[in-house]
């Protein structure tokens, strides 16, 4: 089949072997050696080689016969090259995996173009021997094969242009995931922002309980010494009523004894029930400022709870805030790297593939022109070189790669502070005598 005295220019595909194929053994000369190509892409040669080695010219067999065993082959051809393609290609989940393009392009049915080609141009120089017989059936089933091969063509350009564009939209989605991330953030500042008034107001509210605590303690501790005081007088006044005093003398009648007695009793007894009633006072006054400042004491520790409550929640919102801002420049960072490291790598594949599309589908095209040459009526020469000359086009299989969108800058938050750094604590917390601590963000690190 290398047809060595035909004029017709054919373009070298295969690398003859000096020793050709074989079928059984037999070496089968003139056929070419497919090296490197898969056991089921040498099934239309080994066919044709078949006839060859069992003295059956394919020149004088019937074109149906030909046709029938070729086809037969390429249909094998077709399945297999068609099952590694749709092995490789994912049908429409998500696309996380190389398995949406295949490594390289592999035309419908593998090379069977290339073989159309050569069975074609033979039968049209063996044309005038067969005086046209089966020239009809022969046109029909082979145009049938070339359409079912363009089919496949268009379906696969379709297939690229979807993968292309899907490795296109991850880009919007790398910005929606920072947009969400920075709206996500948006609500943790807002709630810092919430969260700012009522923790001064809680360290103001503590600071005056500490304040108020500290006089009323001081007022308890007066209480107190003036209760002592109180008392040691009384204990005084009551060692001295001893029984001695009622004690007689001798220039001392009974009655000025009796009449002594009666008014020492009574003054004494006065000053007693005055010194009992004010220690009773003082005590009570020292009870109630022991209650008051017990009572303040539980309020500056409820207060104290509290601003540091919020204080955790406040600087717990801003630290998630930065750290949401952050992973949101990150991730985009990220996402973009790997969308744009995907798209290089499909397009080159994709790339690739549309150019030997566009060869097949040429050859294809040029292999109908030649059936064209077997039609009654015809001029062969003039007919071939019409093909020859005639450009076929294959815009139609152009992939639109589309355009890479600009990446978006990282946002900003209105407040850039970040818990516990200069500015933050100084605005924060100022306050004297604050009872809340700033609790330091892993982010701002």
């Amino acid at each position: 089949f290398s047809h060595p005295s035909s004029s017709i220019a054919v373009r070298p595909r295969l690398r003859p072997s000096p020793h050709g194929s074989s079928v059984s053994g037999k070496p089968l000369p003139g056929l070419p050696e497919m090296v490197g190509v898969p056991l089921f892409l040498h099934l239309p040669y080994i066919a044709l080689g078949f006839l060859v080695a069992t003295g059956v010219s394919p020149v004088g067999h019937k074109g149906e016969d030909i046709v029938e065993l070729l086809q037969g082959a390429v249909r094998v051809t077709q399945k297999a090259g068609g099952g590694v393609t749709q092995a490789q290609r994912s049908s429409d989940g998500e696309d996380h995996s190389e398995s949406f393009f295949t490594e390289t392009y592999l035309p419908t049915g593998g090379h069977s173009w290339q073989q159309l080609e050569d069975i074609v141009l033979s039968r049209i120089r063996s044309s005038d021997k067969l005086a046209g017989k089966g020239n009809s059936v022969f046109v029909k089933k082979i145009g049938s094969m070339i359409s079912k091969m363009q089919d496949s063509i268009v379906a696969n350009k379709k297939s690229n242009q979807k993968m292309i564009k899907k490795t296109i939209s991850r880009f919007g989605s790398c910005k929606t995931k920072m947009g969400l991330s920075y709206k996500g953030s948006k609500k943790m500042l807002e709630k810092f922002l919430v969260l700012r008034l009522p923790h001064k107001e809680c360290e103001e509210t503590y600071s005056d309980l500490a304040d108020s605590l500290k006089a009323h303690s001081l007022k308890w501790a007066n209480a107190v010494d003036d209760w002592k005081d109180v008392k040691k007088d009384w204990i005084e006044a009551k060692r001295r009523q001893t029984p001695k005093i009622c004690g007689s003398t001798d220039i001392e009648s009974t009655s000025q004894q009796l009449t002594r007695l009666h008014h020492r009793f009574k003054k004494d007894l006065k000053k007693m029930t005055k010194l009992d009633a004010k220690k009773k006072k003082k005590q009570i006054k020292a009870a109630a400022a022991k209650a008051i400042v017990k009572r303040r004491q539980q309020m500056r520790k409820a207060m104290a709870t509290k601003c540091k409550r919020i204080a955790n929640q406040m600087d717990g919102a801003k630290c998630a805030a930065a750290t949401m801002l952050k992973d949101a420049c990150k991730v985009q960072d990220t996402c973009w790297e790997a969308a744009l490291t995907e798209y290089k790598r499909f397009s080159e594949i994709v790339k690739k593939e549309e150019k030997d599309m566009k060869v097949e589908w040429r050859s294809l095209g040029r292999i109908e022109c030649f059936l064209g040459v077997l039609s009654p009526g015809k001029k062969k020469k003039v007919t071939l070189d019409k093909c020859i000359k005639t450009t076929i086009k294959a815009n139609h299989l152009s992939i639109d790669y589309g355009k890479i969108p600009k990446k978006t800058k990282c946002p900003r938050l209105k407040d850039p502070r970040c818990p516990c750094d200069a500015k933050y604590l100084k605005e924060e917390y100022g306050l004297k005598g604050m009872i809340s601590t700033c609790t330091p963000c892993p982010t701002c690190k």
